[in-house]
């Protein structure tokens, strides 16, 4: 089925393993592939739907449960990435200058390279595709790698909108440290990658994973 204006089209389906299959569509549209919650099935998110979104708020003082701290890992940086396409061409982009470029440090942080093969419908794809990857793999910028909340708590209880919205909260949506001290430099936007919930006599804990939401501003 035609995806969205933007989506990424496929080249020829190969022979190949069902999830297989399907993880070369993400590959190429760049979206995220779930597990639906109300039902035995898989769901997509196109890649053009978490652009600008309108984030889901938990504020640090009252809602956010600890821990809240950020990580700057850099072995998540990519910033020489080549993309193939099977039987067809190759595309290559490069972040040349910069903190987080290929420049030796203390100009950048060295070369930090990876090589992908899409199954793209054309060659003309693979230059954004490199170019959003790069864009994905040199974000500068502090990762909160888990938000936690006690949906048992006084605060989360009194706000009935509050925690509907949050439990609608699913991967690739956007969450919002609204409140955060100085020291979170700033803008605490995730994008959500996952998430586990805990239930007990005492607990109801959710803890979102996820990665900068900027990058999708």
């Amino acid at each position: 089925t035609p995806g969205p204006v933007g989506s990424g089209q496929m080249g020829p389906q190969r022979p190949g393993q069902f999830l297989d299959l399907l993880q070369e569509c993400v590959d190429v549209d760049l979206g995220v592939l779930g597990e639906a919650r109300d039902d035995l099935a898989l769901t997509y998110r196109f890649g053009s739907t978490l652009y600008n979104q309108t984030p889901a708020a938990i504020a640090y003082t009252g809602q956010l449960a600890p821990p809240f701290a950020p990580v700057d890992d850099a072995d998540r940086a990519r910033n020489d990435v080549t993309v193939s396409r099977p039987d067809g061409g190759t595309a290559r982009a490069q972040l040349t200058s910069g903190p987080l470029s290929v420049q030796s440090p203390p100009d950048g942080i060295g070369r930090y390279d990876t090589s992908v093969t899409v199954n793209a419908a054309d060659d003309d794809q693979l230059d954004d595709i490199a170019g959003w990857l790069l864009h994905l793999g040199t974000v500068d910028q502090e990762r909160y790698p888990a938000l936690s909340v006690q949906l048992a708590a006084p605060e989360w209880q009194s706000d009935p909108t509050g925690m509907a919205d949050l439990l609608a909260v699913d991967s690739g949506d956007v969450l919002e440290v609204t409140g955060a001290p100085s020291w979170a430099a700033g803008d605490v936007r995730t994008l959500v990658t996952g998430y586990t919930e805990t239930l007990d006599e005492w607990l109801w804990a959710v803890t979102f994973a996820g990665e900068p939401a900027q990058p999708w501003d």
